[in-house]
């Protein structure tokens, strides 16, 4: 039993010296013999690339200041329109800020969000505005500079409350939101 230890213990390290010798002298092959003719072109090819990299002129201070302007600039823009407005949300901004206002508003007419020059999204919706009139001119001005940066509104009419006071103000808005597509 010891015996057949001993040979298998022997066969197996001759096994592994032999295999040792021959992946070494592969690695060498390998490494040193065939990669002289190798290592010459790709030293020429990383010896042009780097000249021209040193051939391309640095930045111009000037245009780096530019640079960064330009970048702020757009960002600023593309912050001014928001990327997607939901439309329940906008319906529901309007009727809180009129109560709020102490108005009634009454959504009329809505469309679907419609496509403008292929980049711009605009979803339209006429209100009908009921209150006096410093109360519906409140609402406007608050409609106007709080809820959406990008709300437009496109026709204003003012019916009522001409003859006398006791009479509600009607007015009528054309709203329209615009986003980003």
């Amino acid at each position: 039993m010891l015996t057949k230890r001993i040979i298998i213990a022997t066969i197996t390290i001759l096994v592994l010296v032999a295999f040792t010798q021959w992946g070494t002298d592969f690695v060498k092959a390998r490494v040193i013999d065939s990669a002289k003719p190798e290592k010459a072109e790709l030293t020429k090819q990383i010896d042009a690339a780097t000249s021209s990299i040193a051939g391309i002129p640095k930045p111009d201070g000037q245009l780096v200041n530019e640079l960064a302007r330009l970048e702020t600039e757009l960002h600023a823009v593309s912050q001014a329109i928001p990327a997607s407005v939901d439309s329940t949300l906008a319906i529901d901004s309007i009727l809180a800020l009129a109560y709020s206002c102490n108005v009634t508003a009454v959504p009329l007419q809505t469309s679907d969000w419609g496509v403008i020059e292929k980049q711009y999204l605009v979803y339209k919706v006429q209100i009908n505005v009921m209150g006096s009139f410093e109360q519906i001119t409140t609402f406007i001005s608050r409609l106007e500079n709080e809820l959406f940066e990008t709300l437009i509104i496109e026709n204003l009419g003012v019916t009522g409350g001409l003859v006398n006071d006791t009479e509600p103000n009607i007015a009528t808005l054309q709203l329209a939101i615009y986003s980003r597509k």
